[in-house]
């Protein structure tokens, strides 16, 4: 009787029916989805518990941090006061940082930090001279007999030939059609013509021999007046020695190490002087000479050294190429760019470069726990590692996500091919 009146009532109530069916099943399918996102979760923390460590880096704040290369006595000492951090509760090893420089014939640091990136030790031959107009300041006073002073759009010429004072001057074409003007073609040349008397010459000569000036001004404002006052300045043109062109033969150091190749060398504040037929070795810091060629400016060892920075020889086997201040620097600046840093550890997944993703341990053949594999390590852009021959990664919010909706359907193994 009451299980016919059930039934008979079930079929009557067919809308409450199916609405207390479909309550009964997504309580079930909550429930097992509850279930299996925590199995989950907790295959996954074990997991990851038996994978990952936690690395915590202990470090000196001294003078110069973060200069990690710095001389610190202060570090040092701060050091030696260290404890044995591995008789800390939960710490499981305490490993100070153990480093060391090699050199390896044949290797060029491509980028990162190169500190004699710059620096040359290079011979020279072939030196020929370079002149170019340099700007130098004048005094009206200091005016030669023959000279022209040009300012904007107006210039004054004092030549043998006559004075011409305030003409026009153009640094192109005419746009006038004045009696007398000066032009500038932009090739530098300089052009005095004067209509009424036939004339026109050129005034290059002038630039050579230095009477060449542009009048300038610029405004200067009192400090305690506040008063503006207009000053004028005078520049002249000089041809002057700019640098010399040669060629580089014996290339002590050079972070490119090109020998036979066209080389600019400016003196700089060296006082430098080459003399014709000369061979030079020179100690310098290359310069973008925005040419083709390469650029290398004079430069001392270092500030108040007594050794000059170049030393004329006959022979490519004179002592200087192998015994002297000028292959000690080159030597120098090999070591300290091209150095490969060493890192000891006991754990190396444990080192910065492995546990930050940089790179990852492939094989190794050091004693310890990765005995009978060979180390060799690579770089990865991605933050994929693997830890011996384990692959490890942290899961994704996405992957916990397709975890939730499809449980039923998808194996776990899908999630860590992703």
């Amino acid at each position: 009787m009451i299980l016919r009146n059930g039934i008979l009532s079930t079929v009557r109530s067919r809308g409450r029916t199916v609405l207390f069916t479909l309550l009964i099943f997504l309580l079930t399918l909550s429930l097992s989805l509850g279930l299996g996102l925590w199995s989950y979760c907790t295959q996954t923390l074990a997991a990851m518990d038996a994978t990952y460590t936690s690395i915590a880096l202990v470090e000196y704040k001294g003078e110069n941090y973060p200069d990690q290369y710095a001389a610190d006595e202060s570090a040092r000492a701060a050091f030696s006061q260290l404890g044995d951090y591995s008789q800390v509760q939960g710490v499981e090893l305490w490993e100070p940082t153990q480093r060391g420089m090699v050199l390896t014939d044949g290797y060029q640091r491509p980028d990162g930090t190169i500190p004699y990136e710059d620096k040359m030790v290079v011979s020279v031959f072939q030196l020929s001279e370079v002149f170019a107009f340099q700007e130098r300041p004048a005094q009206l006073e200091d005016l030669p007999e023959e000279y022209l002073i040009y300012s904007d759009d107006r210039c004054t010429v004092h030549i043998r030939e006559g004075v011409w004072e305030d003409v026009p001057y153009y640094s192109s074409a005419p746009l006038e059609t004045s009696a007398a003007y000066v032009t500038e073609q932009m090739n530098g040349t300089v052009t005095l013509i004067d209509k009424d008397r036939g004339l026109s010459m050129e005034l290059n000569w002038l630039k050579n021999q230095g009477g060449f000036f542009r009048r300038d001004s610029y405004i200067e404002t009192d400090p305690q007046t506040g008063k503006l006052t207009s000053i004028d300045t005078l520049v002249n043109f000089r041809l002057a020695l700019d640098h010399y062109s040669g060629i580089i033969g014996e290339n002590l150091y050079s972070y490119d190490g090109k020998s036979g190749v066209l080389v600019e060398v400016y003196p700089g504040d060296s006082g430098f002087v080459a003399e014709p037929g000369k061979r030079y070795l020179i100690h310098g810091e290359r310069m973008d000479s925005g040419a083709s060629n390469q650029g290398i400016v004079v430069r001392a060892f270092y500030d108040g050294c007594d050794q000059s920075p170049w030393v004329s020889f006959d022979s490519y086997d004179d002592p200087i190429f192998t015994d002297s201040l000028f292959s000690a620097y080159a030597k120098q600046y090999e070591r300290g760019n091209n150095y490969i840093q060493v890192e000891a550890s006991d754990n190396i997944p444990a080192l910065e470069p492995f546990q930050q993703g940089t790179l990852y341990l492939k094989e190794t053949a050091a004693p310890g726990p990765w005995w009978g594999l060979s180390i060799r390590a690579r770089a990865t852009k991605g933050t994929s590692g693997y830890l011996g021959k384990t692959p490890c990664r942290k899961p994704r919010c996405l992957d916990i996500c397709l975890a939730v909706l499809f449980w039923t359907t998808l194996e776990p193994w899908w999630l860590w091919s992703r």
